[in-house]
């Protein structure tokens, strides 16, 4: 048996263990295409940081060799 939470349409109480439970799915679609956003921009400046550190080691090579 669930309950509405007084003064939030989204919010249901679960009267057998007291959970309170979100119902808005459009909001948590949008915070899971968030999240895959943010990971998808750290992947790529991970990818950047990987790359710089590549063209730090060859220029080193390349200077030394000078």
């Amino acid at each position: 048996m669930h309950k509405k939470v007084k003064g939030h349409d989204h919010l249901i109480k679960d009267e057998f263990s007291k959970a309170v439970i979100n119902t808005d799915t459009d909001g948590y679609a949008l915070y899971k295409k968030r999240q895959i956003l943010m990971q998808t921009k750290n992947n790529e400046i991970q990818e950047i940081k990987n790359e710089m550190s590549e063209l730090k080691l060859m220029m080193t090579k390349v200077l030394e060799r000078i």
